[in-house]
């Protein structure tokens, strides 16, 4: 009996030490069922392949170009953000200097 679930034991935990390879290896491979043309004639040989994911199946955007523009709006309100700080700088010297200008009465 004590045999039995050793034995139980020994192969739950080898199925369960390969489920967790199994989960941890995952690459970048994948299979392609469909056929490749250049032109009239199938593709044979090594290719470089490039993909794009859109946002809807027909009529949708780009997702890499919205990850683009996502990027480029940070930047450009960060350029904001340190032009206002140079403009409220300015107007606090451009005051002081006015202040000392006016004529005392």
């Amino acid at each position: 009996m004590r045999t039995i679930k050793l034995l139980c034991l020994g192969a739950a935990a080898f199925t369960l030490t390969g489920h967790l390879v199994l989960a941890g290896s995952s690459g970048t491979a994948f299979t392609y069922q469909g056929r490749l043309f250049i032109g009239d004639v199938p593709a044979n040989g090594l290719y470089d392949l490039q993909f794009t994911n859109y946002d809807a199946a027909a009529g949708g955007n780009a997702l890499a170009a919205i990850q683009g523009l996502n990027q480029k709006l940070e930047e450009t309100r960060a350029d904001n953000a340190a032009l206002r700080a140079d403009n409220a700088d300015l107007r606090a010297r451009l005051e002081k200097l006015e202040r000392l200008l006016q004529p005392s009465n």
